[in-house]
């Protein structure tokens, strides 16, 4: 019997019932099972289903005659016994149900679709009272029943498939054309779409652009079409090297693919971002949308794997029950027959050795047959371990190779930031050279010629002009000093950051305005040289900030080491951050920035009564 728990599928086996291999009263056999089973799914496949396979259906069966567990003792009835016997022997029969497996996939059960082919349903779905009309297209045989489409539209696609563009090109133009004329609102954006695939593999991908954005205006609302055509316009777009704006209209096409529920375009979609990421130089995001990819694609091999395992634990669950019930059936019968056989011992010899000749008999088949059923189970059981452990290898093979993936990508960044530290403070000492040694110099040539000037034949305006020249021209040079001693402070490669700041605090001290005051805590082991550059100039900006804007009297810089954090405090009683902007204009902008690349922080605490706290705490690593 059929028991499929789905309305038209039950429908269509039931039609088609007087075609099965498997008849009523003809002896079991597990090879028309497996025949009929197949026969099912060409069935279900002819009639839409084409993502129908073998493992959504199961047929169970049961050998049990409940008339054989009830053995007679008029001997009579036990020869009748016995040729039922043999003859079930001889000929084995069985109570057999075709059903769905649990646990089946419900994708399977969707009409009309199967990977990259559309194939489009009749208003009917019963083709039975239909005529099966087949039309030859170009050498393509075209099967229809109702006429509902237009023949010419599938060798077009078949031409582009193998890559006969030429041919497909004009097939798709004169097709074009008709829907033009007819108004065909379905055909004109089909037209589209394939006329830009072909100018895609022409390597014309501005015309594949303009054709796929043809596309939009024919769809209603944002749908798996509407993503497809998006997909298709920035693969074009990748191929013109112009990354960026791929990125942009995948994202979209990835919102409009989860919004709609259709999972089949994410596979497509992770990989062109991983690969447009990957053409940027985006690591980061290349290994994000890489790893979804992928796990994507595992998840599919892991579906496949565990399907595996519940349909041999299905099957080894209905062997081991069948086996039960055998050893029941064994039980049951030796224990009628103990009891026949101290009847029939009392009333006839003979029919008790008929009997026990027959008890015998069937013991030794139970027997047998359930020491067959035995190697049968430790024979699932070996398959149902071995599957298991393919999958366990898979995740760990899976998990390794992320973990390796991620490894490459920090050292690379690793590198990377060394590397760019490196060329910047190759260039500092460059400029603060080139400041010191070239306009320092000139600078100074300038004083010189300045001081041969004779000053006894000048005016007194021109004494007063030749005074400000002078003093203008000494505090450039200080100044230029100064930027130059900023940019590459001398000595810090030296004598590190905490030296530095001690010497910059006792020149800061010579102004008798403001006060400022070092402290340091466990900073007798320096850290990466890194830090110590970006953090003199984060202090440097945050001095510039208190002698400039803070109106302050007293400041003070403590500089702390905690296990593998540097913790430095900036404290002043100034009048706050109200108006406080950093020299460059910038503000806090460029401490952040900063920071940010040393993975590190900074908290404001400001009072405009009190005082004004800046805590930058960055991690010391290596």
């Amino acid at each position: 019997s059929y028991n499929i728990k789905q309305q038209d599928l039950q429908r269509i086996a039931l039609a088609n019932q007087q075609d099965a291999y498997v008849k009523k009263g003809e002896p079991f056999a597990k090879a028309a099972i497996s025949v009929e089973l197949d026969r099912l799914v060409d069935l279900y496949r002819n009639n839409g289903y084409l993502r129908f396979s073998r493992e959504e259906l199961i047929g169970l069966w049961d050998t049990l005659d409940v008339s054989l567990l009830q053995p007679t003792l008029d001997p009579f009835e036990q020869l009748e016994l016995l040729e039922k016997l043999r003859q079930r022997r001889e000929f084995p029969t069985a109570n057999l149900e075709i059903r769905l497996r649990p646990g089946f996939d419900s994708i399977r059960l969707t009409k009309y679709y199967v990977g990259d082919v559309s194939v489009y349903p009749d208003i009917t779905l019963d083709t039975s009272t239909a005529s099966r009309k087949k039309t030859i297209v170009n050498g393509v045989n075209v099967i229809s029943y109702h006429d509902m489409f237009k023949p010419k539209i599938f060798p077009q696609n078949i031409y582009l498939k193998q890559g006969y563009l030429d041919k497909a090109k004009k097939m798709f133009e004169e097709t074009y054309q008709k829907a033009l004329i007819k108004k065909d609102l379905d055909f004109i954006p089909l037209s589209f779409n394939s006329l830009g695939l072909v100018a895609y593999q022409l390597k014309n991908y501005d015309e594949a652009i303009g054709l796929f954005n043809k596309e939009f205006k024919y769809y209603e609302t944002k749908t798996f079409r509407y993503a497809n055509a998006q997909i298709e316009i920035a693969r074009a777009l990748m191929a013109k090297r112009q990354f960026q704006e791929a990125i942009s209209i995948l994202n979209a096409a990835q919102k409009i693919a989860q919004q709609d529920g259709n999972d089949s375009l994410l596979p497509k979609i992770y990989q062109l971002l991983y690969e447009s990421y990957k053409a940027q130089g985006n690591t980061a995001q290349a290994l994000q949308y890489n790893e979804k990819f992928m796990t994507l694609k595992d998840s599919l091999s892991k579906e496949s794997t565990q399907k595996r395992i519940n349909s041999l634990q299905l099957e080894y669950d209905n062997t081991q029950k069948e086996s039960q019930i055998q050893k029941k059936n064994i039980e049951l019968l030796e224990e009628k027959t103990q009891s026949q056989q101290l009847t029939q011992t009392r009333n006839l010899f003979l029919g008790g050795g008929i009997l026990a000749v027959l008890i015998a008999g069937i013991l030794f088949w139970n027997n047998k047959k359930l020491n067959f059923k035995n190697q049968q189970i430790e024979s699932q059981k070996t398959q149902i371990l071995l599957a298991q452990e393919q999958l366990e290898n898979a995740n760990q093979t899976l998990e390794f190779r992320v973990n390796e993936r991620t490894k490459a990508l920090e050292q690379a960044n690793e590198e990377i930031k060394t590397a760019v530290f490196t060329g910047q403070s190759i260039e500092r000492k460059r400029v603060a050279s080139e400041l010191h040694d070239n306009l320092s110099s000139l600078l100074s040539a300038l004083k010189m010629s300045l001081q041969a000037i004779k000053t006894d034949n000048l005016t007194d305006s021109e004494k007063k002009i030749y005074s400000n020249i002078k003093e203008m021209m000494g505090n450039a040079y200080s100044e230029v000093r100064n930027i130059s001693h900023n940019i590459m402070p001398e000595g810090l490669e030296r004598d590190g950051l905490y030296k530095i700041v001690e010497k910059l605090v006792e020149k800061l001290n010579q102004n008798q305005q403001l006060s400022f005051k070092l402290i340091g805590k466990n900073m007798t082991e320096r850290p990466p040289m890194t830090i110590e550059m970006n953090l003199y100039s984060i202090i440097l900006e945050l001095i510039n900030n208190i002698i400039k804007h803070a109106e302050a009297t007293k400041a003070s810089i403590e500089m702390t080491k905690e296990f593998d954090m540097l913790i430095v405090k900036v404290t002043d009683n100034g009048k706050g951050l109200g108006t406080a902007k950093s020299s460059d204009g910038t503000g806090l902008g460029n401490i952040k920035a900063r920071l940010d690349a040393m993975n590190g922080t900074i908290s404001v605490i400001s009072n405009v009564k009190k005082m004004t706290v800046f805590e930058i705490k960055i991690p010391i690593v290596g």
